[in-house]
């Protein structure tokens, strides 16, 4: 019986070593998104705006290019780079602490103005890098290095559900996958009403 080739390694990953923790699913969603722009053809007018956290390591093996950003600054990077360019597809590679804790203001302000970019949330719920501990998405009970007993709505506040906040902005279209199984699965969140139907 012959098996059936499933995977093989997309050409713009250019290597599969990682210094991830085990059992991270950021690897698999940076294969998802090279796999996509290697299916479509879009590699030569490809450019990543990294942020700061874990996924730093990512530029070193993807064959895009790649410009890095401070601190939750990757939205606004990206807003620069795609008005000088604007035959480019931009999209930016941002963990929760980087997107939500340090740059909330940023990814906002680009989703308020309809920036035509894509902001690409690897959300883990804690700050990996730097130890494990609680972010501004970590969800109620979740346990993390500084809430042991997991997080308590009354004493460390509510999480943001940041695709619940940007989709209030008008035009986002905000999609949520799932890399658990090995392959991200997607769910599409919705779109923001067009104007004239949310006077309705």
């Amino acid at each position: 019986m012959e098996m059936e080739k499933v995977f093989e390694k997309p050409d713009l990953l250019l290597k599969t070593e990682h210094s991830l923790c085990p059992g991270c699913g950021e690897p698999v969603a940076l294969r998802t998104i090279l796999e996509l722009l290697q299916e479509l053809g879009l590699r030569d007018r490809t450019i990543c705006v990294a942020g700061i956290g874990c996924y730093t390591a990512f530029p070193m093996i993807m064959d895009v290019d790649v410009l890095q950003a401070l601190h939750g600054r990757a939205p606004s990077v990206a807003t620069g780079a795609k008005r000088m360019r604007p035959d480019a597809l931009l999209f930016t590679l941002q963990g929760d602490g980087d997107m939500v804790n340090e740059g909330l203001q940023e990814v906002i302000h680009t989703a308020a103005r309809g920036e035509s970019l894509t902001c690409v949330l690897l959300n883990n719920g804690v700050f990996g890098e730097t130890g494990g501990h609680m972010t501004a998405t970590t969800a109620i009970g979740q346990r993390t290095k500084n809430t042991l007993d997991g997080r308590d709505a009354a004493y460390h506040g509510h999480p943001i559900r940041i695709a619940d906040r940007l989709l209030q902005l008008g035009e986002s279209f905000l999609v949520a996958a799932s890399p658990d199984d090995g392959h991200a699965r997607l769910r599409e969140l919705g779109r923001a009403a067009e104007p004239d139907a949310a006077k309705e």
